[in-house]
């Protein structure tokens, strides 16, 4: 607000009612030398009326030659306004150049400001795609062709699925090959004596034929012995029993008996001094029974 130019008004203004006080209004809003910028609504609310009859009174005041109207031209450009009243002619004249200049000034600074405005939203809104594309490119590598290989110590440590370590072998059954031996005359009278074919045999009883031939050998026991005993097998289950009706021994049954009967047989000797004596050869046995299982 300029006091200055309210002065000047309420001292040399010839308006009256609500054209003075639209006056009176420029001159609030106007600088020392009289211009001023309001918008139509902003003159409305000061000077109590409608926008309309702003419109009508700037006219008036206009044509009175109380003030200079320049309008804008262009977005954003508002009218601009310079209160003359009571200013000399000569004073007016200076002031209507100087507003004439200052008015183009102000015009171009607003059309510049518009611009920058505008340039800045279109920058803002500019699509990616219109952007340069950064190209593909590689930097050489810095590291000479022919550098030494890396330390182990360096490189990272590959994991690698650990070796998985062998089970245990099964154990396969021996062949009866390798358990008899065809020229064993003490395995042969065994397997005569148990009725058993080695190619029909399991493993298991070939390896006790095997075992108990080899004992009753280190007792100075003989094949032929080995096949009396099993002659006379039925014997050793009494006397009831028909030889027909008795399955083979076993071969550690057959070793018991050779053993029983030999046994026996010692033991008449001594005790009666007659060999041909038959007596029963039951509890003889037991006592060698353990030599034949060392």
């Amino acid at each position: 607000m300029s006091i200055r130019v309210m002065s000047r008004v309420w001292d040399y203004s010839e308006q009256v009612g609500g054209d003075l006080l639209l006056l009176l209004a420029l001159a609030d809003f106007a600088d020392d030398d009289g211009y001023c910028w309001p918008k139509q609504d902003q003159l409305a609310a000061k000077a109590r009326c409608s926008v309309r009859a702003v419109r009508d009174q700037l006219v008036r005041l206009t044509a009175a030659g109380e003030i200079e109207r320049s309008d804008g031209r262009g977005r954003g450009v508002g009218s601009t306004y310079r209160v003359l009243t009571g200013m000399a002619e000569s004073g007016k004249a200076a002031g209507v150049a100087a507003f004439a200049a200052d008015k183009k000034r102000q015009v171009e600074a607003r059309k510049a400001a518009i611009r920058r405005t505008n340039n800045r939203q279109v920058a803002t809104e500019k699509p990616a795609t219109l952007c340069r594309p950064i190209e593909n490119h590689q930097e050489p590598s810095s590291r000479p062709v022919n550098d030494p290989p890396e330390e182990e110590g360096s490189r990272a440590p590959v994991h690698t699925r650990p070796t998985p370590k062998p089970g245990p072998m099964k154990a396969t059954a021996p062949s009866p090959s390798s358990v008899i031996d065809p020229n064993d005359e003490m395995q042969a009278a065994f397997l005569e004596g148990c009725g058993l074919d080695p190619e029909l045999t399991r493993s298991s009883v070939l390896i006790s034929v095997a075992d108990y031939a080899g004992r009753l050998r280190r007792r100075k026991f003989t094949a032929a012995e080995i096949r009396e005993a099993a002659a006379t097998w039925h014997e050793s289950l009494g006397p009831d029993r028909d030889p027909d009706s008795i399955e083979p021994p076993r071969p550690q049954q057959l070793a018991e008996w050779v053993a029983r009967r030999k046994a026996s047989e010692a033991m008449r000797r001594k005790t009666t001094g007659r060999p041909d004596q038959k007596s029963k050869p039951g509890w003889v046995g037991h006592m060698l029974v353990p030599m034949i299982e060392r």
